[in-house]
């Protein structure tokens, strides 16, 4: 989990949170049992989704989690008990748990808009699906890496074009955490450098092996 959620005031050049960068994505997930005394006070670093908070409420209230769903309950790590194997459905496997974290954000770029430079207009507050031009896909890994991909979007299928270009990469190192607080947080994008040319090939596989499963294609 993490240890914070915040508005971005300026952080990389953001306003709010409708990014997909570290300081608005990552979330703790804090959960009270009074009737577990043993889990007071427990903490994990396992890599929770905010489609996990659902079924571990579920199962924290006594009831079978919903087959149907994507998230995996928590609710036996959080109170101290060892987490059963095949919690989770499609992508999100139990040995997937420990290794990333999932999120995603569209972005909708009007004809002869500079995407770059009027980036602070190419949000999709008042837009349909059908209007998004592009989808940034992000995976957070438990080893302390931040990978985004921005591809274009296709409306009418609702799934990103895989096999295109895109419009861009992002890599963070995050493995040595910023005080919060830290204005120039995550504001070095490595994607590009040769160094890390072995690990992009490995995320950009893995992510969309982990989006195409989690929709189902």
């Amino acid at each position: 989990g993490g240890m914070r959620a915040r508005t971005a005031l300026g952080e990389n050049q953001e306003w709010c949170k409708m990014t997909l960068f570290e300081n608005s994505l990552r979330t703790p997930l804090l959960i009270s049992a009074p009737w577990a005394p043993a889990s007071f006070g427990r903490t994990s670093e396992t890599l929770v989704e905010l489609i996990d908070v659902f079924p571990t409420l579920q199962a924290l209230a006594g009831y079978e989690v919903s087959p149907f769903l994507q998230g995996a309950s928590h609710a036996n790590e959080s109170l101290g008990a060892r987490t059963q194997a095949g919690e989770r459905t499609r992508a999100n496997t139990s040995a997937n748990r420990s290794r990333f974290a999932l999120a995603q954000f569209p972005r909708c770029v009007p004809p002869g808009m500079n995407a770059s430079a009027d980036w602070e207009h190419n949000n999709c507050n008042k837009n349909t699906t059908a209007e998004y031009t592009a989808m940034g896909h992000s995976m957070r890994t438990s080893d302390g890496w931040r990978y985004t991909r921005w591809l274009r979007w296709l409306p009418e299928q609702l799934v990103p074009d895989w096999d295109s270009d895109g419009y861009g990469e992002e890599l963070y190192d995050l493995r040595h955490d910023t005080p919060d607080g830290d204005f120039d947080a995550q504001s070095d994008n490595v994607a590009t450098d040769p160094a890390n040319a072995e690990l992009v090939a490995s995320l950009r596989k893995a992510l969309r092996e982990a989006f195409s499963a989690a929709v189902g294609g």
